[in-house]
């Protein structure tokens, strides 16, 4: 059987409060993933963080996972300050790391055993990779002493599963610690949804669920784009299969209608599922 999440993605731009996780619960989800970007997730703020765990754990929505940030602050995109694993420069790698590190500080809070990281967005510059793996073995470490493990996100611009795969099958890389996070909206850009889950099947950690229509990365939700869920979950079944159908969503305009929208579509997915 599936198990529904959503990604608090779709409140980005919103700071995490009890009227979010009202929201949140009125909608009938009781499993999260946490978008780990400030000031809508801080971090930075051990108390305010211990608070909304307990507020998570009153209305009994369990945190899968944590999505590290990818830029120091949630502002439009072209005022964003990006962090960047595989920089060059070290002091820009280093400042990605620590912002990881502070936000895994916090997991511990609310028992959320997955860090879902951005990989490379392609393998061909030598320098940028071996950046990246450094980053990633300083990372996963940091990680196993608090039992989190690392799944590693397919980004846009031709990070098939394939190249993931073989970015993160290396002796460096415990393959119990650090696995994948394959996007289905961006492999449906760079390649193709089933594939791509049946290329990576044996280090699969977790899921993100949109859809978009082959070229913009829209995150919209399932059955609006190009992205066959049937077949999707046929080979979901297929390949086992057991972690959450992670909804990561930018349909802002009316959150409750998406919210809605989003179970429509879960229903159907859930069908899809029982009679593949």
């Amino acid at each position: 059987m599936l198990k529904k999440g959503l990604s608090t993605h779709i409140f980005v731009y919103n700071i995490l409060d009890e009227a979010i996780v009202k929201q949140i619960k009125d909608a009938g989800f009781d499993a999260i993933e946490i978008w780990g970007m400030r000031p809508h997730f801080d971090y930075k703020d051990k108390g305010w963080a211990e608070k909304f765990a307990g507020l998570l754990k009153e209305n009994s929505i369990k945190v899968v996972s944590f999505h590290a940030p990818i830029y120091e602050e949630v502002t439009p995109p072209d005022k964003r300050k990006w962090l960047s694993y595989s920089s060059k420069d070290n002091n820009i790698r280093q400042k990605a790391l620590t912002e990881t590190k502070e936000l895994v500080d916090c997991m511990g809070l609310f028992d959320a055993g997955l860090l879902v990281i951005h990989g490379l967005e392609d393998r061909k510059e030598t320098e940028t990779e071996k950046a990246f793996h450094k980053s990633l073995t300083d990372l996963s470490e940091y990680c196993k002493e608090k039992n989190i493990r690392i799944a590693v996100e397919n980004v846009l611009h031709g990070a098939t599963a394939e190249k993931i795969l073989r970015l993160i099958d290396d002796e460096r890389h415990n393959p119990d610690l650090v696995g994948i996070c394959l996007d289905l909206g961006h492999s449906n850009i760079s390649n193709n949804p089933v594939n791509d889950l049946e290329e990576c099947s044996e280090r699969l950690f977790a899921i993100h669920v949109s859809d978009n229509n082959g070229r913009e990365d829209s995150h919209s939700i399932p059955f609006t784009g190009t992205i066959d869920w049937m077949q999707v979950t046929a080979v979901l079944k297929k390949i086992g299969f057991d972690g959450y159908f992670m909804y990561e969503i930018r349909n802002r305009d009316n959150i409750n209608d998406a919210l809605n929208k989003i179970n429509e579509s879960f229903k159907r997915i859930s069908e899809g599922f029982e009679d593949a």
